[in-house]
């Protein structure tokens, strides 16, 4: 059961929600206080038991692993350091065996959770965790909002919004604006990722069948894709923690809208970079070490990244290669910096260009991501140079979206024998104008005030969503 399904829309979160509410009014102050928690642990428990008791199994696993190793460092009686290497390499060891090791299958979120409970560990080491209990640790680890795909979250910034429970109130206002930006991740998913992704999809399967601008089309569109199936998904569990009034972090803030690598990495995935930045990078020394040992560590993020998406060849010169951009964009502005350059100064236009050509790097780039090996990477990249100049049919028809060809009908275009084409562009332009112009669905959702016609306008959005939820494909970040 995924957040973009019938049984999580209409049945799961409606009844999750009501029981939140209802178990902290029995609860209230008394020695019934936690029924609220242990509804949402048992609540998140069933959730992920509906992916397979392979996968619970799992989770059971590492949860009970962990658990041992934080109950002995929150009590202080043995060596904090060898505990926290132990668990460390524990969690590794579990995380590389599914995904490394060729298992008979890959446990639903497995990177996502284990990298939180290696935070925690750290976290716990470090001495930054109060008030440890075993309920708020399990009702963490598999808060269903955020097991799936992330965000990475932090213990203490999870279990402290857990303990503000009890005391806060009903807010509408907030409750409204979880539920525009459900609708508005919801509507990321089914009315955009999937869409796209029908063209973006055909075109890798099969690049030799491509001609240059089919190959162009499809290099421009994934980031659309992959950002649109993502943050839809992080952003409907942020909704649908907000509407119990438990915040989640932002994990994407219009990563497109950057000028640079550095600045693209800040604004996508922003917990794994947190991640990477507080468990890896400062603890080699981050920035204090002199420029060579900066860039060597930056080096090594981007490398650990890569590795975290996968094994081949091509997930490893992907992540090489942002690293090496990164370095790159540091160095120089390095140089500009000592002749009195500021950053930002830049006119208006030369900052649109620098966005475009920041773009045209990741999506060249992504080619390496989405290929399923070297050898269809290089695929891609001949037919975009060689291939032929004309669009090929079985490429375009991809773009026939039955709302767009339903809205041809009352157009002189309604059998034109390019109105394939002139769907293709209306989904490319439309795409462009949503990454490149448009504020991002959290940003959106924050500004949101309840009113009559936003109300409709959301309503219908989310009927149109529920009647595409037929077609609607499996997460892209499942895989990894």
């Amino acid at each position: 059961m995924v957040f973009s399904s019938y049984s999580f829309i209409l049945l799961f979160l409606p009844v999750c929600v009501a029981g939140f509410y209802l178990m902290k009014t029995i609860g209230g102050s008394g020695a019934a206080r936690h029924l609220w928690e242990l509804w949402l642990l048992a609540l998140s428990v069933v959730f992920y038991a509906l992916f397979g008791w392979k996968n619970l199994l799992v989770l059971g696993i590492s949860l009970a692993f962990n658990l041992c190793f934080l109950l002995l460092m929150n009590r202080k009686k043995a060596a904090v350091k060898p505990l926290l290497v132990t668990g460390v390499l524990g969690n590794i060891a579990l995380l590389s065996f599914f995904k490394y090791g060729g298992g008979v299958f890959f446990p639903i979120g497995i990177s996502f959770y284990t990298f939180a409970q290696i935070d925690l560990l750290a976290d716990m080491a470090r001495g930054e965790v109060r008030d440890f209990s075993v309920l708020d640790y399990l009702t963490y680890s598999t808060y269903f909002p955020k097991i799936l795909q992330g965000p990475i979250t932090r213990y203490s910034e999870v279990t402290e919004a857990f303990h503000a429970v009890p005391d806060k109130r009903f807010d509408a206002e907030e409750f409204y604006r979880a539920c525009v930006l459900f609708i508005l991740a919801l509507a990321k998913k089914v009315l955009i990722a999937d869409p796209v992704g029908a063209a973006v999809d055909y075109a890798y399967s099969a690049p030799l069948a491509l001609s240059r601008p089919d190959v162009f089309i499809a290099v421009l569109l994934y980031p659309v894709q992959l950002y649109m199936d993502f943050s839809s998904c992080c952003e409907m569990g942020m909704a649908a923690s907000q509407m119990m009034g438990i915040p989640l972090p932002v994990n994407f803030d219009s990563p497109y809208q950057t000028t640079s690598i550095p600045e693209y990495w800040r604004r996508w995935h922003m917990t794994l970079t947190r991640f990477f930045t507080d468990n890896i990078y400062i603890p080699l020394g981050g920035s204090r070490k002199g420029t060579a040992r900066t860039y060597f560590n930056v080096m090594i993020i981007f490398l650990v990244s890569g590795l975290w998406h996968g094994t081949g060849w091509t997930f490893f010169i992907w992540g090489l290669l942002h690293g090496v951009f990164s370095v790159i964009v540091r160095a120089f502005r390095t140089a500009r910096k000592r002749r009195g350059f500021v950053p930002g100064q830049e006119s208006r236009a030369v900052h649109r260009l620098l966005i475009a050509g920041n773009y045209l790097v990741i999506s060249a780039l992504f080619i390496l991501f989405r290929s399923a090996s070297l050898q269809d990477a290089g695929t891609m990249v001949h037919q975009i140079i060689c291939g032929d100049a004309q669009f090929t049919a079985g490429f375009v028809k991809n773009f026939g979206w039955k709302e767009l060809i339903y809205a041809l009908k009352f157009t002189p275009w309604a059998y034109s024998p390019y109105r394939f084409d002139l769907c293709m562009w209306f989904v490319v332009v439309c795409s462009m104008l949503l990454i490149f112009v448009c504020p991002g669905a959290v940003r959106i959702a924050r500004k949101v005030r309840i009113a009559p016609f936003p109300t409709i306008l959301l309503g219908i959005l989310l009927a149109w969503s529920i009647c595409s939820l037929g077609g609607v494909k499996s997460y892209i970040y499942f895989q990894f």
